[in-house]
């Protein structure tokens, strides 16, 4: 029983340093994201500046963007004047047509979802800046090693799930054209 209890322990603190390996965290935090996309300025960034933690992930969708996404224009036109929703607050729209943003009540996280056209499909872009909770340093380090592979896995099925409803969309023979607006 002792030799279980210590090879758990020994596997659990191999995982955590894994994970906690800048090497890790960059896949972690930049999954299907370019180099540009993850370092670049996204509308909705001024929501908030100084976030601790800010992962950008995307995926490249073989589809025009009003099937990645066929409600972003009304949602979009509904978060020109804020709204409160379920503990989240639709603070900007930022560009109709390409970028939707989300930010906290309370101030610390923002999500924003941002459509690229490239070639005959668009790229999703999808980034939350978080600022970790405490002053800790202790705590926001844990913080960042869970919520940085906590979130790639929900934020992975999103992205996939996304591209395949799409592409699903626009495969019946959709006559799209780069430059077309949605609605």
């Amino acid at each position: 029983m002792k030799g279980l209890v210590r090879t758990v322990l020994v596997l659990g603190g191999a995982g955590l340093v894994v994970a906690a390996s800048p090497w890790a965290r960059r896949r972690f935090v930049t999954w299907g994201a370019t180099a540009g996309e993850a370092a670049g300025t996204l509308p909705g960034d001024d929501l908030l500046p100084d976030a601790g933690l800010v992962p950008t992930r995307a995926v490249t969708i073989g589809a025009p963007p009003s099937a990645v996404c066929p409600g972003w224009c009304r949602w979009a036109a509904a978060a020109a004047a804020p709204k409160r929703t379920t503990g989240s607050k639709i603070s900007s729209a930022c560009d109709p047509e390409r970028t939707l943003a989300f930010r906290s009540e309370d101030g610390a996280w923002v999500w924003i979802f941002h459509l690229r056209v490239r070639g005959a499909g668009t790229r999703r872009i999808s980034r939350n800046r978080i600022i970790p909770p405490g002053h800790n340093r202790m705590v926001r380090a844990l913080y960042d090693t869970v919520m940085a592979p906590g979130s790639l896995i929900m934020e992975r099925r999103m992205l996939r799930g996304i591209k395949h409803r799409a592409e699903g969309l626009s495969g019946a023979g959709s006559a799209w054209r780069p430059g077309v607006r949605c609605g």
